[in-house]
């Protein structure tokens, strides 16, 4: 198998891991349904910042992220 084989196989094992991590605690990996809401959506979005959410849930989901790749 070549460099690029294996670097790809590799990529795919480590994808599938995340995926299945971040499945663990999360129910959707899709902003929109993670949120409740549909951010390309103006008045949506608007929703997202009177709740909060930008600043509360997300930053959540990336320090999540962050100490998946940790492990």
């Amino acid at each position: 198998m070549n460099n690029d084989l294996k670097q790809k196989e590799i990529m795919r094992e480590k994808t599938s891991e995340f995926k299945r991590l971040f499945a663990e605690k999360y129910e959707s990996c899709m902003c929109r349904e993670l949120l409740g809401h549909d951010i390309s959506k103006e008045d949506e979005m608007e929703q997202v910042l009177e709740q909060g959410l930008l600043f509360d849930f997300c930053p959540c989901v990336v320090r999540d992220i962050i100490e998946y790749w940790r492990r």
